[in-house]
């Protein structure tokens, strides 16, 4: 439950990126290098269907690990007398997990003595409760990915580890991450059937928190897709909330596709042209984006005052998404209107490419970079 290292990464690795719009497929060599990759798009939905959504997920999955077996391990096994896979490894974005936070808290009349064992104890009952709450939420049973347990008071004072202290009182956090079992079961059974591996599964935010450098102690990763976006509240290098609502990239397009009354990839492409500077003379495009972003940013807005309580949303904000729309929201957030009405001060919008030089050109092969950095440690392993 406190965390453990990760199996040995230094064999062919095999590690899939499945997103809201797509699933990545990246071969990571034992020197650490992206040898092959490739990539397969959800069908475009102009209205959200989650039973067909969750099946072209499988499909693209499908696709992506025959490709890899084909075209990049028996080519690399040929070539580098490689006898084949050593691990399997899927990083989820939203939607595909739920992550969990949980306090912990119990207080006593009589003096206890505060150990790992009491602390460990105290989980478990959490835990029992978010999984009944996302089997509930999800109508099926849930799989862990990960769990952790982190900022432990005793008697009100932080400490590091307990160590048999006199207490009436201990407090800690519970986060971590989940996945639908038959969401969970579906994936390790594709993955596992093409690449004769059983693969980890973990989260993009779980990485990202992990081994992004952001030196302030407080600050907002924003991950955008195509389907959602999601925004998670960091402190101290711990999850400590975090929201989603169903609004990416794809909205946009379809608000542009209604606009114009045009074919989804004319509006992709318009969409484009118009964050190139080549598109501005179309007054029913300017307002469709402008529509599209203004709700965008509510929505946003929204779920800033749910993170934490409404306490201040912090100054800093990291932004996670593809480079070809990382203009996009980063105008959005700069905004003078936005931030006048709903954050009421600057923002620092930092993006993952200027943090990590991975990053830069795309960050799913980052991902698969770090997924494979043994310095990710819980991060990608469910604790016990």
């Amino acid at each position: 439950m406190f965390g453990r290292s990760q199996s040995n990464t230094t064999g062919l690795s095999a590690v899939f990126f499945i997103r809201s719009g797509s699933v990545d497929g990246f071969l990571r060599g034992p020197d650490g290098k992206i040898a092959y990759r490739c990539q397969a798009e959800l069908p475009y939905q102009r209205e959200v269907d989650l039973v067909r959504y969750k099946k072209s997920m499988l499909a693209a999955l499908l696709d992506v690990a025959m490709r890899l077996s084909t075209e990049g391990i028996a080519p690399y096994a040929a070539a580098h007398g490689h006898n084949g896979l050593t691990r399997g490894l899927v990083i989820l974005s939203a939607p595909w997990h739920q992550p969990f936070i949980g306090r912990l808290h119990s207080a006593w009349d009589k003096p206890q003595k505060a150990n790992a064992a009491l602390f460990h104890t105290l989980a478990e009952e959490e835990m029992r409760r978010q999984q009944e709450g996302l089997t509930k939420l999800l109508g099926e049973p849930v799989e862990v990915l990960a769990e952790s347990v982190t900022d432990l008071e005793i008697n009100g004072y932080p400490v590091k580890t307990p160590r048999n202290e006199l207490a009436i009182e201990i407090a800690a956090l519970l986060s971590g991450a989940a996945v639908g079992a038959s969401t969970h079961e579906s994936i390790s059974e594709v993955v596992g059937k093409v690449l004769q591996v059983e693969p980890e599964i973990t989260t993009s935010m779980q990485l990202l928190v992990a081994q992004t450098p952001v030196a302030e102690n407080r600050y907002v990763l924003l991950e955008i897709h195509g389907e959602i976006t999601e925004a998670t509240l960091v402190e101290n290098g711990v999850v400590t909330d975090r929201e989603t609502f169903p609004e990416g990239t794809h909205e946009l397009v379809r608000i542009i596709e209604s606009a114009k009354g045009i074919s989804a990839a004319e509006a992709l492409s318009a969409l484009r042209l118009y964050y190139g500077g080549k598109q501005e003379n179309d007054p029913v495009l300017n307002d469709a984006v402008v529509k599209g972003m203004e709700q965008w940013q509510k929505s946003l807005a929204a779920s800033f005052q749910a993170l934490s309580d409404f306490l201040p949303v912090p100054e800093i904000m990291v932004l996670a998404t593809d480079p070809a729309w990382h203009a996009i929201y980063q105008s959005a957030l700069n905004e003078g209107t936005f931030i006048a009405s709903q954050l009421g001060k600057n923002p620092e919008v930092r993006w993952i490419g200027d943090l990590v030089p991975g990053a830069t050109v795309d960050y799913a092969p980052f991902l698969a970079q770090m997924a494979g950095d043994s310095r990710v440690g819980e991060a990608g392993t469910k604790t016990a």
